[in-house]
């Protein structure tokens, strides 16, 4: 970039020059992020290895966690962030808190591409991780989920473009005038081994459709007898696992992905396939994350969900 900032000082002319000699190049710094901006996005890395790689240094244990690292962009970066810098700034905290945590698994919601996550990976300092991706079609906001991992997929990244109709019947969450179908704009099927790993949905406005989409996928794989882990923002309360504030749920999302197998009789007790693990915390400490882009107002914990 020195060479390319010498060039733009050329180019520029004499105002140009004072501003790299005076602001340290400033030219460079702003050359730098007008390609960042432009650059051409890449999806290349949906494919299984030929040998799938297991660098876990413990293999007694698996952990997984999901996480929505929120706009992480650095071609597009203008969509959320002021500048290039800022974009690397937030790369590089979430790559602070990735490598704290050192989990296995990651899947992250609302990343741009395969050059992020291999950016997001330097910044991790820890080569034990490979980048995968199935790119989405949420072209409103660009944003795709991603997979971080330790132990590769043993089959290509796929998804599913299949839809389902809304209302569905006995809908409650609100107006019922509006029908149409919906997909699943940002999901991943993959299998790692030895677990499987099918879809992560983030949920809209029609979000009980989006659920039976999934709920069919993660059908399918239940009943080949393989185990399943579905995680992403489902941007719903569970009303059998309450959250601190016993918050009531508006859909019936992850009721569909809790019982992917419905009873046939109306009578029959429900059988969940799917367990929400946050039964496994106590109630209060079930906290929601709460977007606020106003970072002085700060909601009080009785409040908070």
């Amino acid at each position: 970039w020195c060479v390319v900032c010498g060039v733009w000082c050329v180019v520029c002319g004499v105002l140009c020059v004072v501003c790299c000699v005076v602001c340290e190049c400033v030219c460079c710094v702003w050359s730098t992020a007008s390609v960042g901006a432009q650059a051409q996005l890449t999806f290349n890395c949906a494919a299984a290895p030929a040998v799938a790689g297991d660098r876990r240094l413990d293999k007694s244990t698996l952990t997984i966690a999901h996480w929505n690292v929120e706009w992480l962009f650095l071609s597009k970066w203008d969509k959320r962030w002021s500048s290039y810098e800022e974009a690397m700034a937030h790369l590089k905290l979430v790559a602070g808190v990735m490598k704290a945590l050192n989990v296995d698994v990651w899947h992250l919601a609302e990343v741009e591409d395969c050059s992020v996550l291999g950016k997001l990976i330097d910044a991790i300092g820890d080569s034990t991780y490979k980048p995968y991706m199935v790119r989405g079609t949420d072209t409103a906001t660009g944003q795709n989920v991603a997979l971080l991992t330790r132990v590769d997929p043993v089959v290509n990244l796929t998804r599913t473009e299949a839809r389902a109709a809304y209302p569905v019947l006995g809908n409650n969450c609100g107006s019922t005038s509006v029908s149409g179908t919906s997909a699943v704009s940002k999901h991943l099927i993959t299998r790692l081994h030895p677990q499987n790993f099918p879809p992560f949905v983030v949920v809209g406005a029609q979000r009980e459709a989006q659920a039976l989409v999934l709920q069919g996928v993660i059908a399918s794989h239940v009943q080949a007898g393989l185990n399943v882990v579905c995680m992403g923002d489902f941007n719903d309360w569970d009303l059998q696992v309450p959250d601190v504030k016993s918050s009531r749920p508006i859909s019936r999302a992850l009721s569909f992905l809790k019982d992917v197998i419905p009873e046939k009789e109306e009578d029959e007790a429900v059988t969940y396939e799917l367990v929400n693990v946050a039964q496994n915390v106590a109630q209060s400490t079930r906290f929601t994350a709460y977007y606020n882009p106003d970072s002085s107002v700060c909601l009080a914990a009785r409040d908070a969900s």
